[in-house]
């Protein structure tokens, strides 16, 4: 009879455990509305392709029951369909477990994070959460679906990734955004001059042209090239530069100043009988001879000695840099005999001289000429003249056209492959323009040929090779591989970074990259700078209103945005930057 009533006592005690579990965790359910939840950032934002969520949770005291395990679930819901993140296990102060204890007296809070790749359609979706908790052998729902955040800011995605907002492309048939290429441009002058040139040589203390001098074989080329020139009817003579010069030996004022101003005389001289063989009327005109006399030389003495082998060159340019007088100079140098028995042979009689320049001016071809040129079967034009007419053409297979005549002519010329490359990208053929990079990179490899190359990797999705080519050619000065160096920074989530390599450049990724940073003042700024009519560049300065929560510019820039592209109103309609707007009226009316 007592073990009846004693079996019948555990029974008892069992369900009193039992209900007291379960109206612990009901209390729990019960009480889910309590639990505090703060959600950062909130909206959910993009950064690097990923979903980065912070949440933070405070339990109220006498709230999480001492025996139960709590599962904290978050997940994003978008379009129908659950991304599920990192469950987060919490347990009551009793529990015999390693999770997170909270204090049922005092209460207690939580930390999670968690990163989930973004997928299309997640630009409007929610974060909530489900928690679960158990006690023993009971569970229930404490929490079930609860929006805790709205997504998702896509702004990050705004990055233009070629030039159809920083630079409209203008011409380019296909209207096709690219990354920035670079091509070598060139101005043709109005006019250009050649100078056929030849030093002549005097004996010391003498002015005379000897006969020897005008036989040397530069003397001779000088005189070749004068005589094409005049039969070239597209060259005109110009006129004759001449530098005199005597060497540093001998007394300034009494022989070396008027010498080396005879030595100017006698090349003139000599010049201009060598102009009127070719019979060049304008050689008889003095004013076209212009004479620079140097007395003494010690520029180019010094240059010779530095370049010399002599064994006391040191100790010669010592006494140069020691003195600042002539006199004084002469006089220590004259002291090192032996050095100055070698300047008196090797060096002294070089600088006893004249330099003679006869110039021929050549009018640049007018652009129809040049185009007819190249359109003959024997394009013969200079490098600069094939760029420059290139440029003439906006039909790109125009371009083409010039590209190949060019490298036909000049086949190791990295310019014509490069800008044939840069015309390629234009055209969409990527695989095409990669082969003339390759080929303009292994002729000479530069910050041109290398940012080029980063541009195809770029559009091909190796951004990690893109980037290492254009590091490689923002460091050797490429303005263009520092754009899209940006623009990768941006892509990777690196926004001070873009924000530096882009500097004070007014673009609409330079801005882009100064609002993901947090400097919406300077974003407007750049914005109300950049020289483009573009509609996404109101699109974005409504964005910075809505930062610096500011109607007044939302309204009016995305009004201009919408009236340039009307696709943008949809645009707007699902873009979280204006949450905050979505039920404002003067928002509705332009975007419905």
């Amino acid at each position: 009879m007592k073990k009846i009533k004693l079996n019948k006592l555990g029974v008892l005690l069992l369900a009193i455990v039992f209900l007291a579990g379960c109206r612990g965790l009901e209390d729990m359910v019960n009480n889910a509305d309590k639990i505090n939840y703060e959600v950062d950032p909130s909206p959910l934002e993009l950064h690097n392709g990923e979903i980065p969520t912070s949440i933070n949770g405070r339990f109220p005291a006498e709230y999480f029951n001492k025996d139960v395990i709590l599962e904290v679930t978050p997940f994003i819901e978008y379009e129908g369909q659950t991304k599920e993140m990192e469950p987060l296990t919490l347990q009551g102060q009793d529990v015999d477990a390693n999770n997170k204890v909270i204090s049922f007296d005092n209460g207690g809070s939580f930390s999670y994070e968690d990163t989930v790749a973004y997928e299309d359609g997640m630009k409007i979706a929610e974060l909530k959460l489900d928690i679960s908790a158990s006690a023993g052998d009971q569970s229930m729902q404490v929490v079930e679906g609860k929006k805790i955040a709205d997504g998702t800011i896509i702004t990050p995605k705004r990055v233009k990734k070629g030039l159809m907002v920083d630079n409209e492309a203008a011409g380019y048939e296909s209207g096709e955004a690219f990354p920035s290429v670079a091509k070598a441009d060139v101005e043709l002058a109005e006019s250009t001059t050649d100078a056929y040139k030849s030093d002549i040589h005097y004996v010391i203390q003498r002015s005379r042209v000897r006969r020897s001098e005008t036989r040397k074989d530069d003397v001779e080329n000088m005189r070749e090239g004068i005589q094409k020139a005049n039969e070239n009817e597209e060259k005109e003579f110009k006129n004759v530069d001449i530098s005199s010069y005597a060497s540093p030996d001998g007394p300034y004022e009494e022989i070396n100043e008027p010498l080396s101003k005879d030595r100017g005389e006698s090349a003139k001289e000599f010049i201009k009988e060598a102009l009127q063989d070719e019979e060049i009327s304008q050689a008889t005109e003095d004013k076209l001879y212009n004479i620079e006399a140097t007395a003494e030389d010690w520029e180019g003495f010094k240059k010779k000695v530095q370049n010399s082998s002599m064994d006391d060159k040191d100790a010669i340019l010592r006494v140069l840099e020691m003195n600042d007088d002539p006199q004084k100079r002469e006089q220590e140098i004259k002291k090192m005999a032996e050095a100055y028995n070698f300047l008196k042979k090797d060096i002294l009689p070089e600088l006893r001289r004249s330099k003679i320049a006869v110039n021929f001016e050549e009018k640049r071809k007018t652009d129809q000429e040049l185009k007819d040129t190249v359109a003959s079967d024997s394009a013969d034009l200079t490098k600069t003249e094939f760029i420059y007419t290139a440029s003439l053409y906006d039909n790109l297979d125009d371009k083409i056209s010039v590209y190949d005549k060019m490298i036909e002519q000049y086949p190791d010329c990295w310019r014509a492959y490069n800008n044939k490359g840069c015309v390629l990208v234009h055209q969409n053929k990527q695989s095409a323009a990669k082969e003339m990079f390759e080929k303009a990179n292994g002729i000479s490899e530069n910050e041109m040929t290398q940012n080029n190359l980063g541009a195809i990797a770029f559009m091909n999705e190796n951004y990690e090779e893109a980037a290492t080519y254009f590091d490689g050619a923002s460091e050797n000065g490429s303005s263009e591989a520092a754009y899209n160096r940006g623009v990768i920074h941006i892509m990777d989530g690196e926004y001070e970074e873009a924000v530096n390599t882009f500097g004070t450049s007014n673009t609409f990724n330079a801005a882009l990259a100064q609002l993901l940073n947090g400097d919406n003042s300077d974003a407007m700024s750049t914005l109300n700078n950049v020289n483009s009519d573009n509609a996404w560049v109101d699109y974005l300065k409504a964005v910075v209103g809505a930062r610096q929560d500011d109607l007044e510019a939302v309204t009016t820039n995305l009004q201009n945005a919408v009236e340039k592209n009307s696709d943008l109103a949809e645009e707007a309609q699902e873009d979280m930057e204006f949450g905050s707007y979505f039920e404002v009226d003067e928002f509705t009316s332009i975007v419905e």
